[in-house]
């Protein structure tokens, strides 16, 4: 019975196949853009659709449901790291940890150095909180005001504030991109922050040459913080006591990195850590902690503060994290996966990619050709998470049979969505800096052509595969076993192992 079922299934066409594709495009982009409405219903819409399509193929239901079934079941362990994230977040912020970090780096910009200081502390807080969102809105609206203050220049100043947001946002583990992206390829979290490091590595430090550069033909008109910066620290200030024993929690995740420990261990240690800190050094709650660790961090969890006085920019820094938080990517991940599983599933991935990927001879072609699919699956959608979810079936064969492992695919999955992000003004994150930093995206005002980063990665990224260096290159044997474990992994997707 099983066989005869499978005779009369037919294979998709090209225009189909197209077709299935345009579905995600037509929902996400005119749906979630245009329209404003859920990116994760537009994705559940999306799945709908594909199915029937796939019906229309001979696939019944109980086919479909087996698609993303399994598809999923593969994802849980990463998906608990999501949600381990969420407590890290929230009891690092309960003790302060993440607190001190910006409190402190605010401190330390020079006004003199603002564009350069602005990457460099934009690029610390988003490695210590894992958002670029947030270190935009908290250390990168300080960083602007500054700028303004002294006559800098914002659309420079807010370029580096992007770069500098969106490198932590590459490489923190506590980022959920981070961890989408080597789950989405199939390698592990520090494999994939390692491979990412031959890219973000030099790009950030010719984004800093640039940065220190455009910082030394601009002319100071003043000097000191603003006054929100002020009111910020001190509004710190008064919520926690400072002691260099709340980095302790931070040193427990690099020992786990460094010992290549299990992260969701690793994690839960670190929040422990900072629970007890939390209640026996800064003088919280056990109940708070735990609820911090549970719905995030809130500030009527500080004995005797008037949240009513308290700093806007605090509030919307430090109101954040718990496993609660994570549940909106979750959500996304699971919806995004019923689509992209029926769509590979059904066999409409590999009839629209064959034309391109059967073409491509050579590495830097294919990485060239992986980051445009990349930039244009993101301009069409507006989010990361598309690109993400869609760019491992587009071309993690085509990755493996020029000898370049599932970490080299991740890390252009980040290479070309995360970084490029910014530079998309009707996406989330270009709308985000837009309205968060006040300067537009393009434009003569814009802040885009200052992108130093997402200029250089691409570039980067084409020559370390042309040159082969930093793409962990595979030999034959591991190329055709590599092979031979992705088709074994297809024919279990699609229910035909």
């Amino acid at each position: 019975m099983e066989n005869n079922e499978t005779k009369t299934r037919k294979e998709p066409s090209f225009a189909l196949s197209l077709g299935a594709i345009g579905i995600l495009v037509l929902f996400v982009g005119v749906g979630y853009i245009a329209m404003n409405l859920k990116v994760d219903i537009m994705l559940i819409c999306s799945a709908v659709c594909v199915s029937i399509l796939a019906m229309s193929l001979g696939y019944t239901y109980k086919d479909i449901e087996e698609f993303i079934c399994t598809r999923l079941s593969r994802t849980l362990a990463t998906i608990l790291i999501i949600w381990t994230i969420g407590t890290v977040i929230g009891t690092f912020m309960f003790c302060g940890a993440i607190p001190m970090v910006i409190r402190y780096g605010v401190q330390l910009i020079k006004p003199e150095l603002v564009i350069p200081m602005s990457f460099v502390l934009c690029a610390i807080f988003s490695t210590v909180t894992g958002t670029s969102w947030g270190s935009a809105g908290t250390a990168g609206v300080a960083c602007i005001g500054i700028a303004s203050g002294l006559g800098v220049s914002l659309p420079m100043t807010a370029a580096a504030i992007v770069c500098g947001a969106t490198f932590g946002d590459k490489i923190s583990p506590l980022s959920d991109t981070t961890n989408l992206a080597p789950l989405c390829a199939g390698c592990t979290l520090y494999q994939h922050i390692g491979s990412m490091m031959w890219t973000t590595t030099p790009a950030s430090l010719l984004a800093l040459v640039g940065f220190f550069i455009l910082g030394g033909m601009e002319k100071v008109a003043g000097s000191g913080l603003p006054q929100e910066a002020l009111d910020m620290m001190g509004t710190l200030d008064g919520m926690f006591s400072w002691n260099l024993l709340l980095i302790l929690p931070f040193l427990v995740i690099v020992a786990g990195a460094v010992t290549k420990k299990p992260p969701v261990p690793t994690m839960l240690a670190a929040s422990f850590v900072a629970v007890l800190i939390g209640v026996f050094y800064q003088g919280f709650s056990l109940q708070n902690g735990v609820l911090a660790a549970y719905s995030g961090f809130k500030m009527d969890m500080v004995p005797g503060l008037d949240v009513a006085t308290a700093s806007a920019m605090v509030q919307k820094l430090l109101v954040r994290g718990g496993i609660t938080s994570m549940a909106s990517i979750v959500i996304i991940i699971f919806c995004g996966y019923a689509y992209t599983s029926v769509l590979s599933g059904a066999g409409f991935m590999d009839t629209a990619m064959r034309p391109v990927t059967s073409r491509i001879r050579g590495r830097g072609p294919l990485m060239a050709a992986a980051f445009c699919t990349s930039f244009v699956l993101l301009a069409l959608s507006g989010i990361t998470y598309v690109s993400s979810i869609c760019l491992p079936d587009m071309y993690k064969r085509s990755f493996l049979e020029h000898g370049m492992p599932a970490r080299v695919l991740s890390r252009t999955i980040e290479d070309g969505s995360t970084i490029m992000a910014g530079l998309i003004p009707w996406g989330t994150s270009g709308l985000l800096y837009a309205s968060t930093l006040g300067v537009e995206v393009w434009g003569s005002g814009g802040y885009a052509p200052y992108c130093f980063t997402c200029w250089f990665t691409p570039i980067i990224a084409i020559l370390l595969a042309v040159t082969g260096i930093g793409i962990y290159k595979m030999n034959d044997e591991q190329i055709r076993q590599a092979l031979a474990e992705y088709d074994a992994e297809q024919a279990a997707l699609k229910g035909n192992a």
